[in-house]
Parts: C-alpha cells; structure tokens; sequence
C-alpha cells in the first residue's frame, strides 16, 4: 500500500519552530545585556576585533535559519505541486531535511551571540550542535525517501533504493528513480569525482558562509 502524500507543512517543521522560537526568547534574553556595538567577529585566540550595531543585529542573526526555511518551504510546494507519485518521496525528503536544517543553524547563530561573552567554547558547541542536526537531516531524508518512494523498474540496480549502480549501463547520467532530473550510475568512477566535488563545493560555501561576509558575523582571522 502506498504511503499517503504528505502535506507543505509536516511534524518535522516542529523542530524548525522550535529552534527559532529558542532563538528568539535568547536573542530577547541576552542581548540587552551586550555592549552597543556587538562584537560578531572574533580572532583565533575568541577576542573581538569586529562588531555590530544592535540596529542591524537582527538581521544578522535570524536572516541564515529563516532562508534556510523558506528556500526548503518553497522546494516542498514545487513537490507537493507535481502530480506525480515519485514527488511525494521528494516532498517527505525535503520536509525533514528541512526541519533539522533549520534547527541546528538557529542553534549556531544562538551560539554566535555567545560567543560575546563566552568567547570560542560557545562557537565551538554551536558548530558540534549544527553538525550533529546536519547528520540527523540527511538520516531521516534517506529515510523518508526510502519510505514514501515508488517502485522502479529494475530493483536490482539500486543501491538503498537510492544509488543507481550498472555496469552494464555504459551511461554516467541516467533518469532518476525519484522526482524529475538525473542521477549518476556509480558503477562509473567519474560518479564518484563528481559526488566528491559537489561536497567540496557544499563544504566551502559552508565554511565562507562562516568565516566572510558583510558582517563577518562569528567568523574567525588571525
């Protein structure tokens, strides 16, 4: 019996509500109690060298876990749009991804504010909280995916029901079994090139989305 399609909004956006509305009752808490300007940008050794003014501090810290949401969100409307059994697994994936997601980054820019007064342990629990709800995400992503997924026409092939695996498929890009677009056939080796370059990539806006930018906002330089 197929799973029943699930709706834009879900149990796992608790957890984005959650995480935001901590967020929020922290920046309410802590923040009165900071100098105007806010140190938000800090050297190896946790002592500031930038700071922020409480006019723009808002922005600072809920801009990252609110897009997160909303791009998430709106992925989830396209899905729930296409009337095709394969994009209510995609809708199910996005939704927990989505809720995890937007957990863990509230946490960690609750631990940039901080970082104010607790200097680099407070960054350094954030990063490990993110991680752990990063990992989390993709778990249940998988999990929803493998749940809520049609059956494909050859089995044999895939991996976890997610991995296209055919040596006897001289192609690098074949239809995805899920959802509209392509996957790889890991039964290539340059699959494995191009999966590793996409998380490089993934890795490197992560890391300069922490480290840059306008606001320098709980970054790190010597």
């Amino acid at each position: 019996m197929n799973a029943r399609r699930p709706g834009v909004f879900s149990k796992w956006d608790l957890w984005a509500l959650a995480g935001l509305t901590g967020l929020l009752v922290h920046y309410a808490r802590f923040v009165p109690r900071l100098p105007d300007p806010v140190p938000t940008h800090f050297n190896v050794a946790g002592d500031p060298n930038g700071w922020t003014a409480k006019t723009y501090l808002p922005l600072v810290v809920f801009a990252a876990p609110v897009f997160i949401w909303l791009v998430l969100f709106l992925f989830g409307v396209v899905a729930a749009a296409v009337k095709q059994e394969s994009a209510r697994a995609q809708l199910a994936a996005i939704q927990a991804l989505r809720g995890f997601l937007t957990f863990g980054m509230s946490f960690l820019l609750g631990s940039c504010l901080a970082m104010a007064r607790w200097g680099m342990p407070a960054l350094h629990t954030g990063l490990v909280v993110f991680f752990v709800f990063l990992g989390l995400g993709l778990v249940f992503m998988i999990r929803e995916l493998k749940i809520h997924m049609p059956k494909v026409h050859d089995p044999n092939h895939y991996r976890r029901g997610l991995f296209y695996v055919n040596p006897d498929d001289h192609r690098l890009w074949v239809p995805k079994p899920i959802g509209m677009g392509w996957t790889l056939n890991y039964a290539r080796p340059a699959a494995y090139w191009i999966t590793a370059l996409i998380l490089i990539f993934v890795g490197a806006l992560l890391y300069f989305s922490l480290h840059t930018g306008p606001t320098r906002s709980c970054s790190l330089r010597r």
